[in-house]
């Protein structure tokens, strides 16, 4: 430990064959510990998104969805930690947004397993190939008119198919 930082030494034995790796350079290495296949999983940031009021369907704007702030993975409480390796995975309910016409309508999901980047999801009305919101795509339009074509893009998210593991 140096500075608060614990460092470990491993040895990893893998076919080097076309000489990708080379001696001493950083390499980031990955532990699955919970696996799951043939399940629908969909992009965190669909699970962080939350609708404006105005873009909600006015048949679910009463409706009580949660807060997305609370579904935000920077939220402890919110965080997914499965150890339980030999059961099934423990679930939280998070609310995925599924567009209909220029409205979105809110659906509850159970999240799953998690690789930080895609996330399990079951629910009644979930399917594969289901389009749920992720973001939104904004364009800056500058005085003279025309849009900045360096503005970054977020594009929506969706649910994957079988044989993916989240």
């Amino acid at each position: 430990m140096t500075q608060n930082v614990v460092t470990y030494t491993v040895e990893v034995v893998t076919d080097n064959s076309d000489g990708k790796l080379l001696p001493y350079l950083t390499a980031t290495a990955y532990f699955e510990t919970n696996r799951r296949d043939n399940v629908l999983q969909v992009a965190n940031a669909a699970l962080r998104w939350g609708p404006r009021q105005e873009q909600i369907l006015p048949a679910f704007r009463s409706v009580s969805m949660g807060n997305p702030v609370e579904r935000s993975t920077n939220n402890p409480q919110s965080q997914h930690q499965d150890t339980n390796t030999s059961g099934p995975p423990n679930y939280r309910q998070a609310t995925l947004w599924v567009a209909q016409g220029s409205f979105v309508r809110p659906t509850r999901v159970r999240a799953g397993i998690s690789d930080d980047t895609n996330t399990e999801v079951q629910g009644d009305e979930i399917r594969e190939g289901l389009e749920v919101v992720a973001g939104e795509q904004q364009q800056t339009v500058n005085n003279t008119g025309t849009v900045n074509p360096f503005t970054p893009q977020i594009r929506p998210g969706r649910t994957s198919g079988q044989g993916q593991r989240p």
